[in-house]
């Protein structure tokens, strides 16, 4: 079983997600205060380059279009 620790990437992925989709998270400012000082990937299965976003604390290793939202 996974530690509580292995859930803050997941907060920072959350958070950065809900504000650029512009949905109010109740919890954001719970997440927020859990950010460690480190940085994650924003998607942990590409290799781990790219630049860096400091409010999320998460590198941003995917195309940008990839981050806009799509209709279906």
């Amino acid at each position: 079983m996974r530690g509580r620790g292995n859930l803050r990437p997941s907060g920072r992925r959350g958070c950065q997600l809900a504000d650029q989709l512009g949905i109010d998270l109740p919890a954001r400012e719970e997440l927020v205060a859990s950010f460690t000082s480190g940085y994650s990937s924003l998607d942990p299965t590409r290799p781990d380059t790219g630049s860096t976003d400091s409010t999320y604390r998460l590198r941003i290793n995917v195309e940008p279009a990839m981050l806009e939202p799509t209709e279906s």
